[in-house]
């Protein structure tokens, strides 16, 4: 716009008296647009989102003019280019060639006046919190999103499956536990342990966190770990059973009363029982619902190839069900992993044969393609046993109820996914190293972690309590943290300590920590206290848990 003003001034078309028109008419646009929006105030104020005077001083000062003035003056002045076959000298060129500077100049005007004061009349009229006021409550927000972590951190350990999670290399992955406190873990576990009931509380799995925390040169140090040894400490036998028997009779007197109007599945069925075909299809469906319910816990992606093959393992399923064969799902996950290890090992055998004749040292990849296949088995079979569990879980509350038993097809189902549930965690005991498991197990638990800060920050702006332009800082670094924990091809992490914690069962004999690790219960808070059986671990978990683990020299 510019150049064509000295371009038409130089040639006289655009003289100085047309600079006080482009005023004029500045000022007279924001006349006319104030007496369109204070005519029609009485309308805009009772219908809609009801306008108020504030908001419609600014809609008057904040009309910006640009895009579709210069695009019609531009159409104009093709038009009259066209008809006066580029004569430029004649007067309706000229009239043209005016319109399109007037036009320019007022996106000009508007731009640099109304555009860069835009921000101060918006405070002026109080529509919008300063910025201040926002960084306070963003502020605010990531310490309450750090206190969120540190709690999901400790309701993660106390889940059997993560009891050997290395602190270490949680640190290294997921910043916000870096400067983790001992009282921070106290409050965290103190509050999980208040918000559990007694007989269903499981004391999280602290041992190998401690020793990154235990300050010896804090005189409050001693203090604070006595309060963790409180918060840990299992209730005794007597209290649980005596809590158990009260919850016990609850159940018996509200079974009574509500069983002619019970909502369980078991006491709506009507006419013939449930056939083994029937009871397999329904156990498939819960098993599904498993699954969604990790995806929804950030435990899975839903997009993510693990839970491609989870679900198409249940189509399979179904369509085995559907043609008489017993209940398999894994079946097609152990197939799935065999094909990947065939491939792996066809790419391994032919890369060595070209390495050994081009000399061209591309191992690494091969092994780093059979690294992430071994740590995506150890997450399917984390994520396969859980479902089962918690599918065994709800099969039978909805189909045996707090007393009775299944009916025979129901005990068919529960054995097949019990059998399938041994036959996952033998095949991983047989098939993937002790380290690999620890590793891919600790990994996921990162990645758990940070799908939960994901979700927590989600719910904020969907709760209006953010915006999403605020937002969008904290998820993208939640995102980077998260594609580094996949990424992530490290055996050892900066800061990890060699802690040797040796578990020792009833039997005086130590235990293959690759069973305690994957030992998965119905860990939502639905315990199936008749069905599932305790690891020694966690009987010896009832007595004080000593803090003052060292690392070894």
């Amino acid at each position: 716009w510019g150049g064509v003003v000295v371009e038409n001034h130089r040639d006289g078309i655009w003289r100085g008296r047309d600079w006080g028109y482009l005023i004029m008419l500045y000022i007279l646009l924001h006349v006319i647009r104030t007496l369109l929006f204070v005519s029609t105030y009485p309308i805009t104020a009772r219908i809609g989102l009801h306008t108020n005077w504030p908001e419609t001083i600014f809609q008057i000062y904040g009309g910006l003019r640009g895009a579709v003035g210069i695009a019609l003056a531009i159409a104009l002045d093709n038009e009259v280019y066209e008809v006066t076959e580029g004569d430029d000298t004649t007067k309706y060129e000229q009239w043209t060639t005016e319109v399109y500077e007037m036009v320019g100049g007022i996106a000009l005007l508007t731009l640099i006046i109304n555009g860069t004061t835009a921000g101060p009349m918006l405070k002026w009229l109080g529509l919008v919190d300063s910025s201040e006021t926002r960084e306070k409550m963003i502020e605010a927000y990531k310490i309450h999103f750090r206190s969120e972590q540190i709690d999901a951190f400790v309701e993660l350990l106390s889940y059997t499956r993560f009891r050997n999670v290395d602190f270490g290399l949680v640190k290294f992955h997921v910043p916000y536990l870096a400067d983790l406190t001992l009282l921070q873990l106290t409050e965290a576990v103190e509050k999980l342990k208040d918000s559990t009931p007694p007989d269903k509380y499981r004391p999280p799995q602290i041992d190998r966190v401690v020793p990154y925390l235990v300050d010896k040169n804090d005189p409050a140090a001693e203090e604070i770990q006595e309060r963790l040894n409180k918060a840990v400490f299992k209730e005794t036998k007597d209290q649980v059973a005596r809590s158990r028997k009260i919850e016990e009779r609850k159940k018996k007197r509200a079974l009574r009363r509500e069983r002619r109007n019970s909502s369980t599945l078991k006491f709506m069925m009507t006419g013939e029982p449930f056939s083994t075909k029937e009871m397999r299809l329904l156990f498939i469906s819960m098993v599904r619902a498993a699954y969604e319910h990790q995806i929804n816990e950030g435990e899975l992606e839903s997009q993510h190839i693990l839970a491609v093959a989870l679900e198409q393992s249940l189509e399979q399923a179904e369509a085995d069900v559907q043609g008489g064969k017993p209940l398999d799902d894994f079946q097609y996950l152990q197939r799935l992993h065999h094909s990947g290890k065939q491939l792996t090992g066809w790419i391994k055998s032919h890369t060595r044969a070209f390495c050994c004749r081009a000399k061209w040292g591309k191992l690494n990849r091969v092994n780093y393609l059979n690294q992430k296949l071994e740590n995506a088995y150890v997450e399917q079979a984390m994520a396969f046993t859980s479902a089962h569990k918690r599918a065994q879980f709800l099969f039978q509350e909805q189909l045996g109820g707090l007393h009775s038993d299944l009916s025979e097809a129901g005990k068919v189902v529960m054995a097949e996914s019990q059998a399938q549930v041994d036959m996952a965690l033998k095949d991983l005991d047989e098939k993937v190293n002790k380290q690999v498991v620890r590793l891919a197990v600790s990994h996921k638990f990162c990645k758990i972690l940070l799908n939960k800060g994901i979700q927590y920050i989600e719910r904020l702006v969907g709760h209006g309590l953010l915006k999403e332009s605020e937002a969008e800082e904290i998820v993208e670094e939640l995102e980077h943290l998260l594609e580094h924990v996949i990424s992530c091809n490290e055996s050892s992490h900066e800061g990890e300590m060699d802690i040797s914690i040796v578990e020792v069962g009833g039997d005086g004999e130590d235990h293959d920590l690759r069973a305690s690790t994957l030992h998965i219960n119905a860990e939502d808070g639905h315990q199936a206290e008749d069905t599932i059986q305790e690891s020694p671990a966690e009987v010896a978990s009832s007595e004080p848990i000593h803090l003052d683990t060292v690392p070894e020299s």
